[in-house]
């Protein structure tokens, strides 16, 4: 199967109208032979583009994927983490695919070669997942991304050119247009079975009007080519072509029918799956290939080792035996065989010559020789040692890496666009996470029987408790108010505990009194606030199960809601931490702290997902901590009961002001 431009003409088509908007949210390998981009749209639709380096790129909602980036890909993955999509095509004639990012930055994806994956700010090279320096181009960081030099397809060319390269050759006629012009070989082989011509005929003996009314047929192949965007897959005991118009000859010649598919994404996915997955399965078992022949090359230098302390206490002994008389010279000699060498009037042993008469000289010459063979011993025992600490730590590297898993894009409910959690009695509170999130949840999610939180601060989200005005109790208000301040300004500012309140949604007015002006996620508050005071600045983090799906999701929630809902979670303060330093602290927890009947779990614990369940600003992990449900289950965990928070107090007040809410994005 081979792709061309026209392939690529189309799935960039695709890639660029269906992810225009999105953010590149992670990068993961699916073996070594692609990488897949998680990307997450405005509305928080999830997709996955797959990256086969040497084929063409995808987008699919689900993949293999394996653990473990070698240091190019992670490299790459820190230069197009957060990238936003603003469009795609393939560079014309080309197995290229130029996706453009923020404005000055470009990502190019090269389907030639060894395959590439280039990050260009400005011009300039910033990163490439495999960089080669070669005498007509070079892909290296820090210098310019030039492409390959133009070139125009046989579709292109005028007929009295195709004329005079056919006149000037005796080879085939498809060898000679293949080397003359940029000619893929499916669409040439179809364009020549279609007026008739034989490829292997001499190119200077096909007469004139039949090289006319091949560039005539090449001429309507191209229009076919670029007039549309579906592909065609012909399968034939496996896949055997996929093209951007039908393929006549292939039809002819193995009696099949193609595939119509109207989406590129999905006759590429269909075409390339199986060998994605194949070579991700294959991958891992290398790696236990490898370790096993380190072991080998280990167990041959420590058996080479004793065969050389062997011979050398045997040689001391020989040695021993000539100084001490009881050992006869000419016995000696017998002893050694190979390793001495007699040479007129000197004994020659290693790279040392001692007279020949002499027992007590060749006695010297055999302790030296015995010391660099125990020397030699000594260094393949130590040679030994470093391959067996290589295999071992390729074998804990395979050890934690799981087996290919599917990588899904997920549909997300309306509120995981939010924050949002459930409390502790099941109710579920969601919460902006900036100004337009703050706008959006109070005016298309808001209702009647909600409940709506505000902290007491410049810089809050907005929480509303759904359905909360009737059957919300006070663990639930405490909850909500709780979180409402932990995700505020407050914690950035490092504050250890805030205030919040609560109004009803009659009370919310996105109306500024007269001659006054409300900024975008700003909402008046009228009548009576309801306050709840001192809440500790203070979040959980963990696995939780949604009480009415029974889903298990990562999940930020106050406390007490966590250990209701969770199996287990850590607990994050205000501290001194980056965000990503926090988040890889968590996972770790996390993942050293399931127990095993719940380890399938792990597979949700991804860096991404984990570092926007944090508040903004630095923080602190407290403590690792298991859940109602895991108690209850008696799984020993090894870690301590945890900690309600107590309850607080409540207070009302009354006044009417503009809440600015600018919430900081963490």
């Amino acid at each position: 199967m081979d792709l061309t431009w026209f392939e690529l003409r189309s799935v960039g088509m695709e890639i660029g109208t269906r992810l225009r908007g999105y953010y590149i949210n992670n990068v993961y390998r699916a073996g070594p032979l692609a990488l897949v981009l998680r990307l997450r749209g405005p509305e928080g639709r999830e997709s996955l583009l797959v990256v086969h380096t040497r084929r063409a790129a995808w987008i699919t909602e689900k993949v293999a994927r394996i653990q473990g980036m070698d240091e190019s890909s992670r490299r790459l993955r820190d230069h197009l983490v957060r990238l936003r999509i603003g469009g795609a095509s393939a560079v014309k004639n080309e197995r290229i695919i130029e996706i453009q990012a923020d404005p000055d930055r470009r990502i190019y994806m090269e389907f030639f070669g060894a395959g590439n994956i280039v990050v260009v700010y400005s011009g300039i090279i910033e990163a490439a997942l495999n960089s080669f320096e070669g005498r007509g181009r070079s892909v290296i960081p820090g210098a310019p991304y030039e492409l390959p030099s133009p070139r125009r397809m046989i579709f292109e060319i005028p007929a009295d050119q195709l004329i005079s390269a056919a006149a000037e050759s005796s080879r085939s006629l498809d060898r000679t247009l293949g080397s003359k012009f940029l000619a893929p070989s499916k669409y040439l082989e179809e364009a020549l079975w279609r007026v008739g011509l034989d490829p292997n005929a001499p190119a200077n003996s096909v007469a004139r009007r039949d090289l006319e009314r091949l560039a005539e047929e090449l001429a309507r192949m191209y229009a076919e080519l670029t007039s549309g965007t579906s592909l065609y897959l012909y399968r034939n005991d496996g896949v055997l072509e996929v093209s951007a118009s039908r393929l006549r000859r292939l039809e002819d010649l193995y009696h099949i029918s193609p595939e119509l598919y109207e989406s590129p994404s999905e006759a590429l996915d269909a075409a390339l799956r199986a060998e994605i997955t194949e070579a991700a399965s294959t991958s891992t078992d290398e790696g236990f290939e490898e370790r096993r022949q380190l072991e080998e090359e280990a167990r041959a230098q420590e058996a080479r080792a004793r065969e050389l302390s062997a011979k050398a206490t045997a040689l001391r002994e020989l040695a021993s035996g000539l100084t001490s008389g009881s050992l006869s010279l000419e016995e000696a000699l017998r002893r050694l065989g190979g390793d001495v060498e007699v040479r007129g009037e000197r004994v020659i042993l290693g790279d040392v010559g001692v007279p020949a008469g002499n027992p007590y000289a060749l006695a010297s010459a055999i302790y030296g020789y015995a010391k660099k063979l125990e020397s030699a011993a000594e260094s393949l025992t130590s040679k030994a040692a470093e391959v067996r600490n290589r295999a071992g730590r390729l074998g804990e590297e395979y050890a934690r890496r799981r087996p290919p898993e599917e990588l899904v894009a997920q549909e997300r409910r309306w509120y995981e666009r939010h924050r949002w959690f459930y409390t502790s009695s099941a109710l579920l509170a969601v919460g902006g996470r900036d100004a337009s999130g703050n706008s959006a949840l109070i005016r298309r999610y808001m209702d009647e029987g909600d409940v709506v939180f505000h902290a007491e601060i410049v810089g809050s989200p907005f929480f509303i408790l759904k359905d909360g005005r009737k059957t919300a109790r006070e663990d639930d208000i405490r909850e909500v108010a709780q979180a409402t301040v932990s995700f505020s300004r407050a914690w950035r500012e490092g504050l250890a505990a805030a205030d919040a309140y609560y109004v009803y949604p009659e009370q919310v007015s996105p109306s500024a009194p007269s001659g006054e002006y409300l900024p975008r996620g700003s909402f008046m508050i009228r009548g009576t606030r309801n306050y709840v005071k001192g809440l500790k600045l203070e979040v959980a983090v963990g696995l939780c199960v949604e009480p009415a799906e029974g889903r298990t999701v990562l999940c930020s929630a106050p406390r007490r809601s966590m250990d209701e809902h969770g199996p287990v979670y850590v607990i994050v303060e205000t501290g001194h931490m980056k965000a990503s330093e926090v988040t890889s602290k968590i996972i770790r927890m996390l993942s050293d702290h399931l127990p095993s009947n719940l380890s399938g779990l792990r597979g949700v614990l991804r860096t991404d997902e984990v570092a926007r369940l944090l508040p903004p600003g630095n923080s602190k992990v407290v403590e690792v901590a298991r859940g109602k449900r895991l108690r209850e289950m008696d799984v020993g965990m090894g870690v301590r009961d945890n900690v309600r928070t107590p309850h607080g107090t409540e207070g009302q007040g009354d006044n009417e002001q503009p809440h600015n809410n600018g919430v900081p994005k963490g």
